[in-house]
């Protein structure tokens, strides 16, 4: 049985839905049991790291050139199942690589090993490379969670010593370091995110991420504020729903957030001045959208997105100018991608809302809508100025079309009577498309 959904937000609008707006890069990637690990890319090549779910794969790195995929050689020779790449940065202009071997770095020519006693999640600033995990030592040297090497040497970055999980990642943010995942240090004071002030390890906003079911697993920064996603909800007492952002002072929501269940956010990327973030997701900002959305700072929008096995993007990545998403999908609105695509779609965006307390635009000059809400019929009463093309949709909150009906040329002042009586009691969206102009109206069908 297909579930519906009912939010109280309030604004909401569609745009225009159903178009194939990713593209396959070259063939893709190999087939399960191989599986994407991650991203990173320079001004040449994109970098795609891989992991397996089965037998280790011989060519675990592929880069591509914008033309054609070609691989990197090997450095592990381990059997273990499961054997990949976790992270890829470049440091001091070289392509570095982290699995549970060790993390490597390439010559041009072949890996040379940095340690072999650690891998881990990598981090670069300047000159500088974090890694991060669930290590005690790395090279030898004892170092709790996370460790910087400087071209040269690993040291740790202080005594701290951080237990359970992981250190998923880490941000240079107002000229502190802060770390992100599942740990907590031994006092109890700092839970799953904390802050580097150059002498000691803070906890952010009054521990505000604590919880042992919090992960934190990325960070951004988007118009001068920390953006941190990962899996982490408000009913339980967190900022807010898988996203949040710190302005340095405060905790402040993001648009409502992603409230489906068992929500989790990946990977996150600015690009054109807007936040693009990956995940497990179907509802951000109250509305429908799958998998990968993008923040302009007011409203979260869709991308067209959806895959025939249910597996959502794992990363982004920008390459050239265009935005790669990579994950466990093999297609995408019915095309094969291979667990990689690129974005064609330009500034294309489906469903977009904000549940975040933005009021709804205000056209009653031009449309009036009554009664709402309605058990029966709503009247859609419009005042137009010279003729225009009136397209009326009605949608339910799965971005389903219930009703829809496009009026020509149409002027001066005109009603239109839509049934409401055979549909369930709840919120739907009606959509008026006025020549250039979309106005997004709540409907509320009574019983």
């Amino acid at each position: 049985m297909r579930k519906v959904f009912f939010f109280t937000c309030s604004f909401i609008f569609f745009v225009s839905l159903q178009a194939q707006n990713w593209q396959r890069v070259g063939g893709g990637l190999p087939p399960f049991p191989t599986m994407f690990r991650s991203f990173t890319s320079d001004t040449s090549y994109l970098y795609v790291g891989l992991g397996t779910s089965g037998p280790p794969s011989p060519h675990p790195l592929r880069e591509w050139n914008g033309t054609q995929w070609d691989t990197l050689g090997n450095r592990c020779n381990s059997n273990q199942s499961g054997e990949g790449v976790l992270s890829m940065v470049i440091h001091q202009g070289k392509i570095t690589a982290s699995r549970s071997c060790g993390i490597f770095r390439w010559s041009g020519v072949s890996w040379q090993s940095i340690t072999t006693d650690a891998g881990g999640y990598l981090y670069t600033l300047n000159d500088t490379l974090y890694a991060m995990g669930g290590f005690d030592t790395i090279d030898g040297v004892p170092a709790s969670h996370i460790a910087k090497f400087n071209g040269t040497i690993w040291s740790a970055i202080d005594t701290t010593k951080w237990y359970a999980g992981f250190i998923f990642d880490a941000i240079v943010y107002n000229g502190e370091l802060y770390i992100g995942g599942n740990m907590y240090n031994w006092n109890g004071t700092m839970y799953n995110m904390a802050k580097w002030n150059g002498t000691q390890w803070q906890p952010v906003g009054g521990n505000a991420m604590a919880g042992g079911m919090v992960h934190i697993n990325c960070f951004e920064i988007y118009n001068g504020d920390l953006y941190v996603g990962g899996s982490f909800n408000k009913s339980a007492g967190n900022p807010s729903d898988r996203i949040a952002r710190w302005d340095g002072t405060q905790w402040l929501d993001v648009g409502g957030g992603m409230t489906s269940n068992g929500a989790q956010i990946y990977d996150m990327k600015v690009f054109n001045g807007e936040l693009y973030v990956a995940g497990a997701f179907t509802i951000a900002g109250g509305v429908p959208i799958m998998g990968i959305a993008k923040w302009d700072g007011t409203n979260w929008c869709g991308m067209d997105f959806s895959s025939n096995n249910g597996n959502f993007p794992m990363a982004i990545e920008i390459y050239k100018n265009e935005i790669y998403i990579g994950g466990g999908f093999d297609i995408i609105n019915g095309d094969t991608m291979n667990y990689i695509a690129k974005w064609t779609g330009g500034t294309y965006v489906d469903t977009c809302g904000n549940t975040s307390g933005v009021n709804e635009n205000d056209f009653s000059n031009e449309i009036n809508i009554y009664p709402n809400p309605s058990s029966e019929n709503i009247t859609v009463a419009m005042e137009l100025t010279g003729k225009q093309n009136v397209e009326i949709t009605l949608y339910n909150l799965l971005g389903d079309i219930i009703y829809s009906e496009t009026l020509k040329n149409q002027s001066g002042i005109k009603q239109k009577q839509i049934s409401l009586s055979a549909l369930s009691s709840g919120i739907y969206i009606l959509k008026i498309k006025l020549n250039d102009k979309i106005i997004g109206k709540k409907i509320i069908k009574q019983q």
